[in-house]
């Protein structure tokens, strides 16, 4: 992680205490004294260093940057420099997460600090960056200030990330199998609901259960394999479940650029956090993502250009 505008240390150590590596910079080398002598037994690397001149070898670097209420003491035409700076620190899947004041667009008002309107971040996407989130609201200070929390993600991948031949067909099993544990767990939903509002007889809710093709006991049963399915790859290396979830990652990563600033925010934040847990499974943690799937509804098309050709199909639909 990356604190930028770090003064005497503290978001750096809780990002350290939280279990990141941190560097952490600050224009002023008073300020990076000053945290040092705070925290002597820090992990944090301080370092004096100037956001419009940052050096070379942070370029892809971070999985993390954290940039709060400097870029808004800031004059524009220092801003207008220092934000384009910081897309290129960022290691694919990275996050850039922004905390400042809110302005409408062109209103910056008088400062320091200065209210930042949205289209100031505009070289953020320029840059290829995604919105992953966009927070508008006012705090609880007196009188009461206009915030935004903004995030920004860069891809994993530019393509459709390749799947090899040795892994095809595996990746194959577990999207079949991710696909039908997520139609059964619809469908079983659904049944839910009709039992609860509508009091169906026990030959009702048999039938029902018949017309929506879920067997008795499958939806455990498909569960086990896919978990079986993943184990049965992580000891031979990983290389499909890693596959697999690039796969749902690049999705995911489509479906956060194909929406605006305005966008519904819980699919957003569905998405995000989805696609997070699918980068996480793919290194290796061991939970399976929550897979809500949203661009399948959303792109039903996109979905079938990426996992036809894996599944052996023309539509994934």
């Amino acid at each position: 992680a990356l604190v930028v505008g770090c003064g005497l240390g503290d978001d750096a150590e809780a990002l350290a205490g939280a279990g990141a590596q941190v560097t952490a910079f600050d224009v002023a080398p008073s300020a990076i004294a000053w945290a040092k002598q705070r925290f002597p037994q820090t992990s944090v690397e301080y370092l004096a260093a100037d956001l419009l001149a940052l050096p070379s070898e942070w370029h892809g670097t971070f999985d993390l940057i954290f940039e709060c209420y400097t870029l808004q003491a800031m004059p524009w035409e220092l801003r207008r420099h220092a934000i384009p700076s910081l897309p290129p620190l960022l290691a694919p899947g990275g996050r850039l997460l922004v905390v400042c004041r809110g302005a409408d667009d062109g209103d910056s008002g008088n400062g320091p600090p200065w209210r930042l309107s949205w289209e100031m971040f505009a070289p953020c996407l320029e840059a290829g960056l995604i919105l992953a989130r966009f927070d508008d609201f006012m705090d609880e200070e007196e009188p009461p200030v206009r915030r935004f929390i903004l995030e920004f993600l860069r891809a994993t991948e530019g393509a459709v990330p390749a799947v090899s031949d040795s892994v095809r067909a595996q990746v194959a099993v577990l999207e079949g199998l991710r696909a039908r544990h997520k139609q059964i767990v619809s469908e079983m939903v659904s049944l839910g609901s009709f039992e609860r509002w509508g009091n169906p007889s026990s030959e009702e809710m048999q039938a029902a259960v018949a017309a929506a093709g879920v067997q008795a006991g499958e939806r455990d049963e498909v569960a086990r394999m896919l978990d079986a399915a993943v184990e049965e790859d992580r000891a031979s290396g990983g290389a499909a479940v890693a596959a697999w979830s690039r796969l749902h990652v690049y999705l995911l990563e489509g479906l956060l650029r194909g929406m605006d600033r305005d966008a519904d925010a819980t699919t957003r934040y569905c998405a995000t956090r989805e696609r997070r847990q699918w980068l996480r499974f793919g290194a290796g943690g061991d939970s399976m993502p929550d897979v809500n799937s949203h661009y399948i509804h959303h792109d039903p098309d996109g979905y079938a250009a990426v996992f036809g050709p894996v599944l052996g199909v023309d539509s994934g639909r």
